[in-house]
């Protein structure tokens, strides 16, 4: 009996050994030691390129693996999910875990108010990857989101400043019939798109449809401002501050007007699209796919994925189809892009009413900062769709048949929830073609790109947002419908301007001005 007792204490001792082994085994990434589920909030997808957001993709799952944590999404259409979130909001009482609020001011405003948690506190603890990355990648991650109050109430997607630039994409083909090369400066921006107006079915159809110059919607314009000494990126809040640091607006500013009067003559003389004043991305698409575009600016990744679109794009996913150009030198000497230098969307906030606060918090530090969490949510799997060469250098895998595969597929891609992008953004298959990345690059290397000299911000102030609450929505749209008027000719620049002008004054454009030189003198 004794022998037996003994061997049965001897296998109970072994057996707690080897469950002891197992806790101290449990990956280093684990978040919680036991399973733990969190709820969010978030909608479906930003367009259909992108899968609903859900357990069944494998990013999501292997992220579950990852950090322990069991994620029940409460996952809502896009169209309506700024309700849904005015809605929860507006109650004082978050019902998931974790809501992505979208908006940067909208979740800075409900955290003021109580409703979402301030994760200042938690930050040494809960949030050590946002802080080296903050530290090391990009420094607005953090400045970007904190409000006046010293709050931090969301983590928010962020791009980094020179990735994906839009940029010009001129059409090879057309180029080459005409023997022009891309052009550096706007004169001969302009004699290009003469050339292509005058040459007459570039598109080889027999019928007058080219379309010389196209974007996406009046803001991807905007960067064409930059040659005029605009600092303008994509419809954000034209203002510039002087050496002394004194704000002042680009909306009233000789340089605007001189930019919409280049505008007008490109539009006038047939260059500029005839529908730029309410096109958008999917319109523009369809007009490229149709062989009809010569010159687009959007997106710089859009020169391989619209240029696949085209008859040339079809017969070989890998072609030059549109080749990126830099920066046009303007009348004046500009040359620059301005620095798409802002915190991004879908920001997201753990419920002040949520039992797992510091879990929450530590969930969004990985899923939005962790180094290899933000490698897989780019490229995919080491060994699977990338590997490391001799030099270090990442390359990708591509399947046997050479067709390419994309990381939103597998969920990777998703961007319902905030993310950051970096320069392996690029790197995804769609997107690393040798001319692309050596072309990309070389506009890299010029050294071209500038900080706004006024923040980018969405963190204000009482009396900031009390300015600019008051002016911003009507200065704005007075200005946009005045563009669209002067840019087509229905509003005459010589004469309308200085009325034009007065009005936006009226509207409250000083007040605005006075806000933005609070914000600009606080940061």
């Amino acid at each position: 009996m004794k022998k037996i007792l003994s061997l049965v204490l001897m296998a109970c001792l072994v057996l707690s050994c080897m469950s002891f082994g197992v806790a101290e085994e449990k990956p280093s990434t684990w978040l919680c030691d036991e399973k733990t589920t969190l709820t969010v909030c978030t909608y479906d997808a930003v367009n259909n390129s992108f899968p609903t957001i859900s357990n069944d993709l494998r990013f999501w799952q292997w992220l579950e693996d990852y950090t322990n944590v069991h994620i029940e999404w409460d996952t809502h259409s896009v169209a309506d999910y700024d309700t849904v979130v005015a809605t929860q909001l507006s109650s004082g009482s978050v019902a998931t875990d974790i809501i992505n609020v979208r908006n940067v001011d909208v979740a800075v405003q409900a955290g003021m108010n109580g409703t979402l948690v301030d994760a200042k506190p938690y930050i040494d603890t809960c949030w050590p990857n946002i802080v080296e990355y903050d530290a090391t990648v990009n420094p607005t991650v953090i400045s970007g989101v904190t409000a006046a109050d010293g709050g931090i109430y969301c983590v928010t997607g962020k791009v980094s400043p020179d990735i994906g630039h839009i940029l010009y994409m001129y059409n090879t083909e057309w180029l080459e019939k005409l023997g022009k090369e891309v052009p550096t400066t706007l004169d001969e921006f302009y004699d290009l798109c003469v050339a292509m107006k005058e040459a007459g079915d570039l598109n080889g159809n027999g019928e007058a449809d080219e379309i010389i110059l196209t974007a996406s919607g009046m803001s991807t314009l905007d960067i064409m401002g930059n040659s005029f000494g605009l600092e303008m990126y994509e419809d954000w809040d034209a203002f510039v501050a002087d050496e002394d640091g004194t704000v002042h607006d680009e909306y009233t500013s000789d340089e605007m007007r001189n930019f919409l009067t280049y505008l007008n003559q490109l539009y006038s003389e047939g260059i500029l699209d005839p529908s730029i004043t309410n096109t958008s991305a999917d319109e523009m698409s369809q007009k490229i796919a149709a062989d009809n575009v010569g010159i687009f600016v959007y997106y710089s990744a859009f020169a391989i994925t619209y240029g696949r679109l085209t008859t040339k794009g079809q017969a070989d996913q890998y072609a030059e189809v549109y080749t990126l150009g830099g920066p046009l030198m303007g009348p004046d000497g500009d040359q620059y892009y301005v620095y798409r230098d802002k915190v991004g969307g879908d920001a997201t906030g753990v419920s002040a009413t949520s039992e797992n606060i510091e879990l929450a918090l530590k969930w969004l530090d990985v899923l939005t900062s962790d180094p290899l969490v933000i490698k897989t949510r780019t490229c995919g799997w080491e060994g699977e769709h990338y590997y490391y060469d001799e030099n270090g250098e990442m390359q990708l895998i591509y399947p046997e048949d050479g067709s390419a595969w994309s990381v939103s597929e597998l969920g990777c891609g998703q961007i319902a929830m905030p993310h950051y992008q970096t320069y392996d953004q690029l790197m995804n298959s769609r997107k690393n073609i040798p001319w692309y990345m050596n072309e990309y690059n070389a506009i890299l290397d010029m050294d071209c790109f500038i900080h706004p000299s006024v923040p980018q911000t969405q963190t204000y102030t009482d009396e900031e947002y009390e300015l600019i609450d008051l002016s911003r929505s009507d200065v704005l749209a007075y200005f946009k419908e005045m563009r669209a008027k002067f840019i087509t000719g229905e509003a005459d620049i010589a004469t309308e301007w200085d009325s034009y002008v007065s009005t936006m004054y009226s509207l409250g454009l000083q007040d605005w001005i006075d806000a933005e030189q609070s914000i600009s003198d606080r940061t």
